[in-house]
């Protein structure tokens, strides 16, 4: 098997790990027991329905089955990292209700530092409502709520989590005023970020140049650069786009073809596991907590990216985001029934 060419690390919290990928099955050797994860982010409830075909324009439909369950792209990646093993904080804004109050004692149980989440009296707790197809792909339609009150007062008001970090995770379900907040006392700290831009909202294109890595998935992508990465010389040229637009590194999450990763003018396609997928919904979190995780131990980038795969591919072989996210353990374990022979 050909050798990939490793790089003396950098403390984590100054620089991310760049290696040139070679394809290849390898596990994930971390140098860091606890990394720190601070997740900048959305709590939402995700209300989820499996329904056989998703329905027409003013169809009604009867779903299969339903389940009610916390997530929010910020919650998922977060506890995504804290089932690794990272020490994991997160800031973040529910309502004064009943999904409120069971977001945050499921972020306790799940070992997260709550510190830096605020209850809003003016609006409810965010919530999702997921659709979930024979095929299992996914609509999603998310009410902001109380995701929409955190401010850049909310983020400086908890500083250290941020620049005490190894690496910060942000994403866009919450107000763009707020990521660039803390991404400006991250940079200033010298901390890692990795910039989820889902949404891809207009204020996103701003925040690219702060991402030391970003991870959009193929429609991100596409609203970012214009390019759709249906395939790796398509994912290439976005990727490129991208690191044009600022960012120091591009991972392009591309679902059952796998990942593009592009760093220092070398990029590589890593394919994704082949698993029966059952529900897709929250996939993409658990690979950016795992990656965040992987990232901020010092594993260099495609060591990161295959261990991340390896989560979100365990991640979809069950319904629903909440309890998808795999232990450090169960990765590894996958990792090793991957390897070929």
């Amino acid at each position: 098997m050909a050798s990939i060419k490793h790089f003396k690390p950098l403390p984590p919290s100054k620089s991310l790990i760049p290696a040139l990928y070679v394809p290849g099955f390898f596990l994930c050797d971390t140098a860091m027991t606890h990394p720190k994860v601070t997740v900048i982010g959305s709590i939402n409830c995700d209300i989820s329905f499996t329904v056989q075909n998703f329905p027409a324009s003013n169809e009604t439909i009867l779903a299969q089955g339903s389940c009610l369950s916390m997530g929010g792209k910020g919650l998922n990646q977060a506890v995504a990292a804290a089932c690794t093993g990272a020490q994991t904080a997160m800031i973040g804004c529910v309502g004064d209700d009943t999904f409120g109050h069971k977001s945050m004692t499921y972020a306790r149980d799940n070992a997260l530092n709550t510190s830096g989440l605020k209850t809003s009296f003016e609006n409810p707790t965010g919530t999702a409502g997921i659709l979930v197809n024979q095929s299992s792909d996914n609509m999603i339609v998310v009410a902001p709520g109380a995701n929409a009150d955190l401010t850049p007062e909310d983020i400086h008001a908890h500083k250290a989590l941020i620049t005490d970090a190894d690496i910060v995770v942000a994403q866009m379900e919450v107000p763009g005023n707020a990521v660039r907040a803390a991404f400006d006392l991250a940079r200033k700290a010298q901390v890692a970020i990795l910039f989820n831009p889902a949404p891809a909202t207009p204020e996103a294109n701003a925040l690219v140049p702060y991402a030391d890595i970003i991870t959009p998935n193929e429609s991100e992508t596409q609203t970012l650069t214009g390019i759709y990465p249906k395939d790796e010389d398509s994912a290439h040229r976005a990727a490129q786009a991208l690191c044009t637009m600022g960012a120091k590194t591009a991972l392009i999450t591309m679902g059952a073809t796998g990942c593009y990763l592009y760093t220092k003018g070398h990029g590589t396609l890593i394919p994704a596991f082949p698993v029966r997928a059952i529900d897709p919904t929250g996939a993409g979190d658990v690979f950016n907590g795992v990656l965040a995780r992987c990232l901020a131990s010092g594993d260099d980038l495609p060591m990161a990216a295959r261990a991340a795969s390896a989560a979100g591919a365990l991640s979809v072989m069950q319904a629903g985001a909440e309890g998808a996210a795999p232990t450090w353990a169960q990765i590894q374990s996958f990792l090793r029934q991957m390897k070929p022979e």
